[in-house]
């Protein structure tokens, strides 16, 4: 047992997971830091490698996934393909813009258990 006295194999991991696969976006929404640049990670994509190491180690526990952070995750080249993945064994939630659409996006979409559409207002 750890010095602090708590035996954390008894601790239930979570059940929602967030994923983020990129930080980029197609909009200048004034209320988002990716617009000024103002996040560490501005511009990144997540690699195929981070993905399914992420998806290995939260694949036993996870039952909800959100697929956010900041950015338009359409964007990613592999959006259509993680999105199958990540159903395979959660439920998923998503917001976009829907500025990135293509058929193998829209067949991703409708994988999505609850879709929200986010819309700039400048």
């Amino acid at each position: 047992m750890p010095e602090n006295g708590l035996n954390c194999s008894s601790v239930p991991l979570p059940s929602v997971y967030v994923v983020e696969f990129n930080a980029t976006c197609t909009l200048k929404c004034v209320f988002c830091p990716i617009t000024y640049k103002a996040i560490p990670r501005y511009g990144t994509v997540m690699t195929d490698e981070t993905f399914y190491l992420i998806v290995e180690q939260i694949r036993p526990w996870a039952k909800y996934v959100y697929i956010g952070g900041y950015g338009e995750f359409l964007l990613h080249p592999h959006f259509a393909e993680y999105v199958r993945t990540l159903k395979q064994f959660a439920k998923l939630n998503l917001a976009t813009n829907l500025t990135v659409l293509s058929n193998k996006n829209l067949e991703a979409l409708a994988l999505i258990d609850d879709l929200s559409v986010s819309i700039s207002a400048e």
